[in-house]
């Protein structure tokens, strides 16, 4: 595929050479035209900011699928889905904060933070690292 650029309902130009992270910046582009549509709070420009950062950091850390949607709570939700029933949910608030929500496979462990300067940590790399490990046997 060439080095292309996309446009569509996105206000910035998206580099498709990777359509992965592409698609979820297109995403993050268009997640306060859909909060308004959905009728939820716009998410602060700071939860945009700390959102396309972290999309760009957990893509190298995992290059695969992102989601990215606004959420009823003014915040922005990226998605690292796994398979087997597990994911990473990391959420972007207005004020800054992130809550880093890991299920794998039915066990859950979640970390607060009150700002995404530092991320991702150690908590973050190993939730993501976690989604393609083989299940364990009990």
């Amino acid at each position: 595929m060439t080095n292309q650029t996309h446009t569509s309902k996105c206000t910035s130009d998206v580099d498709w050479t990777n359509m992965t992270l592409g698609a979820a910046l297109c995403d993050l582009d268009s997640a306060a035209e859909e909060a308004g549509e959905e009728g939820f709070p716009q998410p602060s420009d700071l939860a945009l900011k700390n959102a396309r950062r972290l999309l760009h950091d957990l893509y190298r850390l995992r290059p695969y699928r992102l989601e990215t949607y606004p959420t009823p709570n003014g915040e922005i939700a990226l998605v690292a889905p796994g398979g087997r029933g597990r994911s990473v949910l990391v959420l972007c608030d207005s004020d800054g904060g992130v809550l880093c929500s890991v299920n794998l496979t039915g066990r859950h462990r979640r970390a607060r933070y009150s700002t995404a300067t530092r991320l991702p940590d150690g908590f973050v790399r190993e939730a993501l690292s976690d989604l393609d490990e083989p299940d364990e046997v009990w």
